[in-house]
């Protein structure tokens, strides 16, 4: 999250929403440009999470 616009600012980027989830390493685990709802959001966070119980 990048609230205080920081990151926007430093990387000069634009206003199209992006889900970015980076592993462990630094590397791009999983990648969306464009809007998303909530529960998708949810389901990609628990696909993601090793303990979770929803996969």
């Amino acid at each position: 999250m990048d609230s205080a616009g920081d990151v926007a600012k430093r990387y000069r980027a634009t206003m199209t929403p992006m889900l970015m989830v980076l592993a462990a390493d630094g590397s791009v685990a999983y990648k969306h440009v464009g809007q998303l709802d909530a529960d998708t959001v949810h389901a990609v966070a628990a696909a993601l999470d090793p303990g979770s119980q929803t996969h």
